[in-house]
């Protein structure tokens, strides 16, 4: 930390109070260019309630980290529990830290009151000597207040200097505000033995502009007939007419002030006691005399309206926050809210715990934050990437406090709580105090209410889905069990409309169940059961119930309009169910197959039947379907080239091949950046696209291959443009197989328009011939990206040649990256070398979040694999949002 600089901590209630935001911005001014900083500690709530809301709000208090602060002001009179600013006090004293109280006093603290007596009386004085008033009157507080009572000795005071003798009828109570002022100048008027008053002296500001609107009903001429002061010095006031003639804290003095016994405290040079800070007279139009500063109203009137405005305006975007934040389920959704929606140069620091400690109620002390780490969401124009910034400590206070004591603002801190339940807390940092504080308060209030709404919506989905989750939840899947299902259908059956409605029941059976269970262990069946039920999600339509309804058995239930065609509905879900798992175990390493059977009975609308009654019909169906096709083989038969050359000729000669599209994603904004061509086989023909390759290569047919993966993946791209949303796209190419001559010709002539937003992939395994790299420069815009980087020889000597826009660096150093050191090692040297060389780079096969996050610590520019998404028969338009939203809040630790 900047040792050079001495921070001064303000603690206070309700920052937007114009007194108190006026005092805040006075002592930045006078500490701005100096060696001394300013960190408020703000309260929302004023502590007198001392309810569990007073305790989420003083938490700000209990977060001072007390060892780097070097003095404390105190405003006592706006912390209303005392015992609050006295363990205040005990903090600070323990670290002899001096403090510095304003409006209070206490032991060994440099405590500043308010001397007005002197500027009271003389506005007194200046009604009865100036404008030879004879009859005051004088109206007061509450009735036994001390300051009321103070003021009315100082009425009584000048009485007697001017010869006037004081009555008990000569004063009366307003109770500081109009209703009560009223009642008092109604018993005057009615009151017909005595004179009516001259002069009114009030004890406030708003009881002296009551009675100026009051007499002025009347006919009263103010100041002509009767002159009126108030007390405080109100904004109010400086607009009212006439203008009022009052009394008013110099709030600048009193931050030079404090400023002044900081300064000589921290070097010894004034002991702790009592200071006075005298009230100044205002002498304005209301009593009589000129205005000697006249308000220029147009200027007023322009600086009020841009205040409403921007008050107006902010609102707005409150109120449009607010319905952001109610549609908000869980922290990921928040946590993008508050980013959009927070203030410029504004933090949201949330204990690291928070789910455990708050959502979850775990344990706790009132109004404490336990955590010391913290998690931090920044707002979208802060200077970092939105999102999460890790590894703040508590203790730090200001994030980036290194960067904050060398620039030139303020810092505010408000807690976050939802009742006594601590979050964390907001810090704005601002150089316009002014203009920020009813914002800060605005936001911060915004805050609490979004975090109770959040935090009890999920306190609630979490109790709830406890209870319900174990008698209605399959434990491994997450769908709804048979009782579950039971329990949706009852509902379901309940509403009329729906008996308009076609129901397709389908009922799917893993017939291996038990063998693998019992073969290779409950991780691999509950892998099996897990493919299963996602690709059911993935194949079935909105409008359609997926439950696990046995161990080896899932229902589906399809529901549509009438007029439309559920065979068509069942033959899509199901053709592409069976095509995905398919895949699935094709690509699947294990050494079985995980097969299923399906059965399906349709209700015609105005169906009565019963669940159970439609399951046994499409069981019944799915038995007589895996009868018919005699069970699938178990194990996967260990084929050779030879043996699968039939298949791969039919696979070209057909060209049956088809593609999906993975994609590549910003590693820094979790937006789409391209897709990568995926080899797949349609018609029957199972093959994956290592065995293809193995076949080409050992009967010279690689070329083949070339052509038809450039040509298809061309076509289809030419003719679905507008699904790939203007992203480039990954081609694969194997060195020394590339097209011929006439292939570059024509598709060169056919394509031409598209090879820009090309990139096509080479492996660094094999070489690149020079007249291969020059043809492939004939592909006028597109780019050549080096795949499987960190498996191959001489690969510097090889990039150095090609000269490749990206490399894509292989997924066995990206496997486990986390725990290995030396896959460390390598990827941080790559993604260093491609940096210095304008080189992106692509981690390939990033399946887990803790693989991206130590990538993006690296700053790897972009990924592809699992976590993010799976290759798709249709370009994906977006990764999913809590995906994305991960990956945003991931990046703000490195930002």
């Amino acid at each position: 930390m900047d040792s050079s600089k001495k921070i001064i901590g303000v603690c206070l209630t309700k920052i937007n109070d114009d007194f108190r935001k006026s005092f805040v911005d006075n002592l930045y001014k006078k500490t701005k260019n100096t060696d001394y900083k300013i960190l408020v500690f703000n309260s929302v709530l004023d502590l007198y309630n001392n309810d569990v809301y007073d305790d989420g709000a003083k938490s700000i208090y209990s977060m001072i980290n007390f060892e780097l602060l070097d003095a404390l002001v105190i405003l006592s009179e706006t912390i209303i529990n005392k015992a609050v600013v006295d363990e205040l006090i005990r903090n600070a004293h323990k670290r002899r830290i001096p403090v510095i109280l304003v409006h209070g006093k206490a032991d060994k603290c440099y405590c500043i009151e308010r001397d007005y007596n002197e500027a009271f009386e003389e506005i007194i004085d200046h009604v009865l000597k100036c404008h030879g008033r004879k009859n005051p009157f004088f109206i007061g507080g509450f009735r036994g207040d001390k300051d009321s009572e103070n003021r009315l000795e100082c009425f009584k005071r000048v009485l007697s200097r001017s010869n006037i003798d004081f009555s008990d009828d000569m004063a009366d109570n307003g109770e500081y505000w109009d209703v009560p002022t009223m009642k008092v100048l109604d018993r005057l008027m009615a009151d017909k033995d005595r004179p009516f008053p001259d002069a009114f002296i009030c004890a406030n500001d708003v009881m002296a502009m009551t009675v100026c609107d009051y007499l002025k009903r009347f006919g009263y001429r103010i100041p002509e007939d009767i002159s009126v002061t108030g007390f405080d010095g109100i904004g109010s006031a400086d607009f009212f007419l006439p203008s009022l003639t009052t009394c008013n804290e110099n709030i600048k003095g009193l931050s030079e002030l404090v400023f002044s016994l900081i300064e000589k405290a921290l070097r010894g040079e004034e002991a702790p006691g009592m200071f006075r800070q005298k009230y100044r007279p205002l002498i304005r139009n209301s009593c009589g005399c000129e205005d000697i500063r006249p308000v220029d109203f147009r200027k007023k009137a322009d600086s009020l309206f841009h205040s409403m405005h921007d008050m107006e305006e902010h609102e707005k975007h409150i109120y449009t926050w607010m319905d952001t934040v109610l549609e908000c389920t869980d922290i990921s959704r928040l946590g993008a809210a508050l980013s959009s929606y927070i203030l410029t140069n504004s933090y949201v620091c949330l204990r690291s715990d928070f789910i455990a400690n708050v959502v979850d109620k775990g344990p706790k002390k009132h109004g404490k934050l336990i955590s010391d780490e913290l998690i931090i969401f920044t707002s979208r124009n802060e200077d970092y990437t939105i999102g999460v910034k890790r590894n703040f400590k508590l203790s730090e206070m200001v994030p980036d406090l290194e960067k904050w004591l060398l620039d030139d603002t303020l810092c505010i801190l408000s807690s976050i709580y939802v009742r006594d339940d601590v979050c964390g807390y907001y810090a704005v940092k601002t150089d316009n105090i002014n203009d920020f504080a009813h914002r800060i308060n605005r936001v911060s209030k915004t805050m609490n209410i979004a975090f109770t709404t959040v935090v009890n919506r999920m306190r609630q989905n979490r109790m709830r889905s406890s209870i319900e989750n174990a008698i209605y939840t399959d434990y491994v899947t997450g769908l709804l069990n048979l009782k579950g299902l039971e329990k949706w259908f009852e509902r379901f059956s309940a509403e009329e409309q729906n008996h308009n409605k076609i129901l397709a029941v389908s009922v799917y059976g893993v017939p291996k169940y038990k063998y693998i269970y019992e073969n290779y262990g409950i991780n691999d069946i509950e892998s099996a059961i897990m493919a299963v039920s996602e690709t059911l999600l993935l194949a079935n339509p909105e409008n359609s119930m997926v439950a696990r309804t046995g161990d080896d058995e899932f229902t589906v239930i399809n529901y549509i309009d009438a007029d439309k065609d559920i065979g068509k509905v069942i033959n899509a879900a199901t053709a592409l169910f069976f095509g995905t798992m398919e895949q699935y175990n094709y690509e699947s390493v294990k050494d079985y197959y995980v097969e299923v059977n399906c059965g399906c009975t349709v209700a015609q609308p105005r169906w009565h039947s019963s669940l159970v009654n439609l399951i046994k019909l499409a069981n019944g169906e799915m038995y007589l379907n895996r009868l018919k096709s005699g069970g699938g083989p178990v194990l996967k038969e260990k084929k050779s080239s030879k043996d699968k050359y039939e298949s791969f000729n039919i696979l070209i000669s057909k060209n049956l091949f088809t593609y999906h599209f993975q994609p590549i994603v910003d590693a820094k904004t979790g937006e789409i950046f391209a897709y990568e061509a995926l080899m797949r086989t349609a018609g029957g023909i199972r093959m994956s696209p290592l065995e293809i390759l193995e076949i080409a290569q050992d009967y010279n047919r690689l070329q083949e291959i070339e052509r038809a993966t450039v040509f298809n993946v061309m076509k289809y791209f030419s003719e679905n443009f507008e699904k790939f949303h203007g992203k480039k796209l990954f081609i694969n190419t194997i060195p020394g197989s590339f097209l011929s001559k006439n292939d570059y010709d024509e598709i060169l002539e056919t394509y031409e328009d598209y090879f820009k937003y090309c990139v096509f992939e080479i492996t660094e395994q094999e070489t690149l011939s020079d007249d291969e790299l020059s043809s492939m420069k004939r592909l006028k815009g597109s780019e050549l990206a080096v795949d499987d980087f960190g498996t191959g020889h001489s690969n510097i000597v090889n990039l150095l040649r090609y000269a490749p826009q990206i490399i894509k660096i292989d997924r066995f150093l990206i496997t486990d990256v986390h725990n290995d050191m030396n896959k460390q090692m390598f990827v941080k040297s790559a993604i260093e070398f491609a940096r210095m060389n304008n080189i992106k780079i692509i981690a390939e096969g990033v399946e887990i979040i803790e693989e991206f996050q130590t990538l993006a610590g690296f700053g790897v520019d972009l990924i592809q694999g699992f976590y993010t998404a799976k290759p798709a028969a249709e370009p994906l338009a977006a990764i999913p949002d809590d995906i994305r939203n991960s990956i945003i809040m991931a990046n703000s630790a490195f930002a």
